[in-house]
């Protein structure tokens, strides 16, 4: 009799030619999961602050944009609003949606350079499922077949078709890790020594001393009764009583714990960079104003998330859209440059009074209905232009026109 794992790997087997091993399917490997404490060096680096962070925020914002499909060039493209690769990446399989898939495929590109995908195919090799995989467990070398180049993929040491395989990744895959395993290793030690300061509470908060001499028993009772009355977030702000020529001298924060505090925000201002993510989008404000913020803002979209979008619309093309000639995907980007409702209305405006979008194509972007009867369907201009190099005329220009000059 065929065990439930023998039905499921011969309806797998089924689907694809090709079957991964070793699938990243579980919660805890996206780091959502895992220690959050122990030793240092064997925690996961998507565990370690700056990186959930900076992951986080490239991996929710790439994946909060609409993927458009399109085809046809320049003027003459037209959205296919129901393309087959559109409806799979809007239920990929696994119970995954759009947004959950983008960031996996981020995320694994963030740690690890590239987040690779398993393209499932039925019998005649349509993709009908979009599997996240471990991205470690992916090899590549470049082969000379047939007298061309060729790169040759392998996971767990398994040969991979390349249909099978979606392969998003950064510049030459390679892992923003690897570059910061310096600093990581920082972040980590300043991590593991701020928690051991706390839990170890070795450094006191204060001196209390006496003038006179108490022996074992006194100094145990005191600082039992001590620790009773002042110690603790309940007992926080209590007034301290002192009697029989006690003194309370508090510690102050000495140079070391400010640097310890400066290199910690130091290390951190690192990570963003290489990520290119400004530092106010990771609750770091200490040198944000409201001007440059909104500046930050505008460059993020085209120094960080233009880069990955075109990375990630080029990879969906070659290895989705080869076969089907003029078609291609698009991210729309623009969700990143609405600003105040103020400021949105007026560039809308200039938009339709130019003719460049139409009433109901600005009313599409507000996600409300069109115009009754089509009459927003088209592109509005002035009445008082005409075209550059022409004599208006009644025939491109409305009204009568008034000629001053003195003859």
């Amino acid at each position: 009799m065929l065990s439930p794992l023998g039905a499921l790997k011969s309806l797998w087997h089924g689907l694809t030619s090709w079957v991964p091993n070793d699938v990243f399917a579980a919660a805890t490997e996206c780091g959502s999961g895992g220690n959050g404490g122990g030793d240092f060096r064997t925690r996961k680096p998507e565990l370690v602050e700056p990186v959930y962070t900076c992951g986080k925020i490239l991996g929710e914002t790439m994946g909060s944009f609409p993927l458009h499909f399109y085809k046809g060039k320049g003027s003459e493209r037209e959205q296919v609003h129901d393309h087959w690769c559109g409806k799979l990446f809007k239920a990929p399989g696994l119970n995954l949606t759009q947004q959950e898939l983008i960031e996996r495929a981020m995320h694994g590109c963030v740690i690890n350079g590239r987040g690779p995908m398993h393209i499932v195919r039925n019998g005649n090799g349509d993709p009908v499922q979009i599997v996240p995989l471990k991205p470690e467990c992916l090899h590549d070398e470049v082969l000379i077949i047939d007298g061309k180049y060729e790169r040759v993929y392998t996971y767990n040491k398994e040969f991979v078709p390349t249909e099978n395989l979606w392969l998003p990744s950064n510049i030459w895959g390679l892992s923003p890790i690897s570059v910061l395993r310096k600093q990581l290793g920082m972040v980590q030690g300043y991590e593991e020594y701020a928690t051991a300061t706390m839990r170890n509470g070795a450094k006191p908060s204060g001196v209390l001393s006496n003038e006179g001499k108490l022996d074992p028993e006194a100094k145990d009772k005191l600082r039992k009764a001590w620790r009773s009355k002042y110690q603790g977030v309940g007992n926080t702000a209590n007034v301290i009583i002192l009697e029989s020529g006690m003194t309370w001298t508090p510690t102050p924060i000495s140079n070391e714990d400010l640097q310890f505090i400066e290199q910690y925000e130091f290390t951190r201002r690192m990570f963003f960079a290489v990520y290119r993510v400004p530092p106010h989008m990771a609750g770091d404000l200490a040198n944000a104003t409201f001007s440059n913020i909104e500046h930050q803002g505008l460059e993020f979209k085209q120094y960080t998330m233009l880069p990955w979008a075109t990375r990630i619309e080029q990879s969906i093309n070659r290895d989705f859209l080869s076969n089907e000639e003029g078609v291609y995907c698009k991210f729309n980007m623009d969700a990143l440059e609405r600003g105040d409702f103020k400021t949105r209305t007026e560039g809308q405006v200039l938009q339709v009074t130019n003719g460049i979008k139409t009433p109901d194509e600005i009313r599409s972007l507000n996600e409300d209905q069109p115009y009754a009867g089509g009459i927003g369907s088209k592109p509005m201009m002035p009445l008082n232009m005409s075209i550059l190099g022409e004599q208006p005329t009644d025939d491109n220009m409305a009204g009568e026109t008034i000629d001053d000059t003195e003859e």
